[in-house]
């Protein structure tokens, strides 16, 4: 079969490598340039002792189809594992307390809320959500489960589960952003509680809502790789695209050399793709749509960093205690440095069963609405063990460190914070004048990677 033309991508994540996917799919001849040495970017994997451990994406939403469409077509379907059922808890205040089935933190229930957080709580909620929904839907998440929820609702449970999620308060969270189908859903079944419920649908326990990949999630990346060499794809690693320009076609410059492409697929943060687009022949700097999407990048809410600390400890008593803050913890609490903790052995029948007895592992994500502020490894794996007895206090002893590895993902999270949706709209506007130009990313996406995938079907579809 004949080619339909060049394509170009740029960013080997999987956000560009399902791209490139569908573009060979389509009859396109496929060029991947990536600038590290390895692909799969937030996706990847590092040796933990006897075992490889995620020390990024860990998992991905089940409440759209992307990944397990991907992972179909991709021949690892099979491998597709669900966490160990296992409520998640959240600190606030020195108080552990499990964290209701729900969306985003919001209760599907208020017998929950009364359990939680005491009845006199739960009666004001059943009072505030069974007033008419009306029309016009609030601004943020924050507001919106204030009037139908009420504040402690919203600062106990809300906030922590944002703040660890989506690195934004709830009451910074834009509605559209996060929760786009949230409003829509509480006018047809008539208050937030049983929209919450609806929306669930048949998910099943706490934490079944996500999947992963046995052995690791990077092997979702491996196998993309594996799959687009076979077909005929080009992968550069260590070759980072330095400048782009549209002159009729698409040219791509870098560190080795010139490539042309009739279709493009910028799939890096935002203030690179943005550096990265130049003026075509005859414009100004300011010029023309390639220039307008620079600038509406550019004018995108900041992300934040993240620094994630994996660590194998040895601790007998925590083997006796099972699993007591289940799948993890996410954190509200001025005495833990954390903003969430997940305990991965516990969470993920595979990771269990390749460690030795009375081994665990344990990640720790810092920053985001907490203030970093550790930058010396030894210092954070320190803060970590600190970290770890206090959340983890009276089913651990001693939290033998035997292996540790620390994380720092640079822009990693991007904020969906009142104005993002505005701005996403405009970038949208002007890639409908650049029509063979794909867009993605989570810079565009928002975070989880089954939306990010998502994105690049999308843009596939428009582009190719």
């Amino acid at each position: 079969m004949s080619s339909r033309g060049r394509a170009i991508v740029v960013g080997g994540g999987i956000a560009g490598l399902s791209w490139a996917l569908d573009a060979i799919e389509a009859g396109y001849d496929i060029t991947v340039l990536e600038h590290d040495d390895r692909l799969g970017g937030v996706v990847r994997s590092e040796p933990l002792g006897p075992v490889h451990v995620d020390v990024g994406a860990e998992s991905f939403a089940v409440t759209r189809p992307d990944i397990m469409d991907l992972a179909r077509r991709i021949g690892l379907q099979a491998d597709v594992v669900r966490p160990n059922a296992g409520q998640a808890h959240v600190m606030l205040e020195g108080r552990l307390m499990p964290l209701p089935p729900g969306l985003l933190g919001i209760p599907a229930e208020a017998d929950d809320i009364a359990e939680l957080l005491g009845h006199d709580v739960a009666d004001r909620a059943r009072v505030l959500d069974a007033a008419p929904v009306g029309d016009v839907a609030p601004t943020t998440i924050g507001s919106l489960v204030r009037e139908r929820l009420g504040s402690e609702v919203t600062d106990t449970l809300v906030d922590p589960v944002l703040a660890g999620v989506h690195s934004t308060h709830a009451d910074d969270a834009e509605l559209v952003s996060v929760a786009p189908s949230l409003h829509a859903a509480m006018q047809t079944h008539g208050g937030l509680m049983p929209a919450v419920r609806a929306l669930r649908g048949t998910l099943g326990p706490a934490g079944s809502p996500v999947a992963s990949i046995a052995g690791g999630m990077s092997r979702l990346i491996d196998r993309l790789h594996m799959t687009l060499a076979e077909k005929g794809a080009q992968v550069r690693l260590s070759t980072a695209a330095t400048a782009i320009r549209h002159d009729g076609t698409w040219r791509v410059s870098t560190s080795a050399g010139e490539h042309d492409a009739d279709v493009l697929c910028l799939a890096v943060p935002a203030r690179i793709a943005a550096h990265l687009i130049q003026p075509a022949a005859g414009e100004g700097p300011g010029d023309g749509p390639a220039a307008a999407i620079a600038s509406s990048l550019l004018a995108l809410p900041t992300t934040d960093d993240v620094v994630l600390v994996t660590v194998l400890i040895e601790d007998a008593a925590l083997t006796r205690a099972g699993a007591p803050v289940g799948s993890g913890v996410l954190v509200a609490d001025d005495t833990v440095r954390a903003k969430a903790m997940t305990h991965a052995s516990a969470k993920w029948g595979w990771l269990a069963k390749r460690l030795p007895a009375d081994h665990h592992v344990l990640r720790l994500s810092y920053g985001g609405t907490h203030d970093i502020g550790l930058l010396d490894p030894s210092g954070v794996v320190a803060t970590a063990r600190t970290d770890l007895l206090r959340l983890l206090e009276g089913a651990i002893e001693a939290a033998t460190v035997r292996a540790s590895i620390v994380t720092r993902w640079q822009g990693a999270l991007s904020r969906p914070v009142v104005g993002r949706a505005q701005h996403l709209a405009a970038i949208d506007a002007h890639l409908a004048n650049l029509p063979r130009l794909a867009l993605t990313g989570s810079a565009v996406a928002g975070n989880g990677l089954a939306g990010v995938v998502g994105r690049s079907a999308l843009e596939a579809t428009r582009t190719l």
